[in-house]
């Protein structure tokens, strides 16, 4: 079976070391590497979901403050005012 992985270049870079230094080609280092891994037996932590993810982003950072989307009113007639009095001073 034939897999094809993708490596940025220092990181092939690293590999084509490695291979020489081992006295095997990249493939079989990679062969080797994944049986290892594998062997391990190590659980590995699920995946979140999106909405996972965009809890702990938008959810966790909780500031304490009054969210302003509440105050969009009051946000939106304080810049209209302030408009108005830059153009009213000119």
């Amino acid at each position: 079976m034939t897999i094809s992985v993708r490596l940025d270049d220092k990181t092939k870079q690293a590999l084509k070391v490695r291979a020489r230094k081992a006295g095997v080609s990249m493939s079989e280092l990679v062969r080797m590497a994944v049986v290892e891994k594998l062997n391990k037996n190590e659980q590995m932590p699920p995946r979140k979901t999106p909405y996972e993810l965009w809890q702990e982003i938008f959810t966790g950072n909780d500031s304490g403050g009054v969210d302003d989307s509440e105050r969009v009113k009051e946000l939106v007639t304080k810049a209209i005012n302030e408009k108005h009095a830059r153009r009213d001073s000119k």
